[in-house]
């Protein structure tokens, strides 16, 4: 016999509604589910109330008064995860346009996402839009950017406006003194110049700028992404203490006998944003994966950059459910 097709139906309308009357308590019925763990997926029933999940279980009791829907034939599973897009900017000839890159993400059971397309003025405006729901889109992790004059992020005469240009840790210190009144929601740093062979290097990020960087936003709770291409750049931000690499490494093989043990060990603790189906990533830890493939569980793995859990009574994102079936 052969396999239905894959059919995915978004029910964001559903979760609006729950956020919207966060008072009632929602009960979906008889869905496969994929909780985001790792676990085989299971025929459970899903509790929300207050806009939290509160049960998982094949045995949860369905509260007086529910609401319920009836998702029998169909898969529950976790919205997913964008660690890298640029919302303000196209990746075709099409008009750029915010919202409608914030609605077609969730029509794709998208719910969160890192943006590097905007610069420090606008995270005000963005934010207000959303929480009045004149944006409806996913959650929006919004980036300032930081870069090195004539580097990757400054091209088209941009300036420091958009890209925060620094080559000294002084300059880094004072640059992140004026941007964290903005209140962004992570650091992306253009730390590699490399142009994949294809044209002229540009400049890069020296490990001490990088690191300065890396200080001040760690010290305001901020994690740090960066644009690393090269086995050269991932060693700098390894030693810098970045949190995540926004891209992957196209220079030379990431294999155990090209990089030195103690960058191995420098390593642990860095996740390795690679490029998934599309334009998504998966998150790994770089020192783990030096030499092996990547992996499908590591989209699984529950991180706090991968894909939400079901379970642990966690926030429901604002559209957090997809069904396919």
């Amino acid at each position: 016999m052969l396999a239905r097709p894959l059919r995915v139906v978004p029910i964001f309308f559903v979760c609006s509604a729950l956020v919207a009357q966060a008072q009632i308590t929602t009960a979906i019925t008889g869905a496969r589910v994929i909780d985001g763990t790792g676990t085989p997926a299971h025929i459970e029933t899903v509790i929300i109330r207050d806009n939290r999940i509160v049960a998982v279980s094949d045995r949860a009791e369905i509260p007086a008064g529910a609401r319920i829907i009836d998702a029998t034939g169909l898969t529950l599973m976790p919205g997913l995860f964008d660690l890298h897009t640029h919302l303000n900017a196209s990746g075709t000839d099409a008009v750029d346009d915010f919202g409608k890159s914030l609605r077609a993400y969730l029509v794709c059971g998208v719910t969160s996402v890192n943006d590097y397309s905007v610069y420090g003025e606008m995270l005000a405006p963005l934010r207000s839009l959303q929480n009045s729901g004149v944006l409806v889109g996913p959650k929006v992790n919004f980036a300032i950017r930081f870069g090195t004059p004539e580097g990757h992020g400054a091209e088209f005469g941009w300036g420091d406006y958009f890209t925060q240009l620094v080559t000294t840790p002084a300059e880094a210190h004072a640059a992140m003194k004026k941007i964290l009144p903005y209140k962004p929601d992570v650091i992306k740093a253009f730390t590699d110049g490399w142009r994949y062979g294809r044209s002229d290097d540009l400049t890069n990020m020296n490990v001490e700028t990088l690191s300065a960087i890396v200080e001040d936003a760690h010290q305001a709770g901020i994690k740090v992404f960066t644009h690393t291409v090269t086995l050269n750049g991932a060693k700098i931000t390894a030693r810098a203490g970045v949190d995540v690499l926004a891209h992957g490494v196209g220079d030379a093989p990431l294999t155990r006998g090209g990089v030195e043990h103690a960058d191995v060990s420098a390593f642990k603790g860095v996740k390795f944003a690679v490029r998934g189906q599309g334009s998504y990533r998966i998150l790994m830890d770089l020192a783990d994966q030096a030499g092996t493939p990547p992996l499908l569980p590591a989209m699984l793995s529950g991180e706090q950059y991968g894909p939400h859990s079901l379970h642990s009574n966690r926030r429901v994102p604002r559209h957090p459910l997809l069904f396919a079936s």
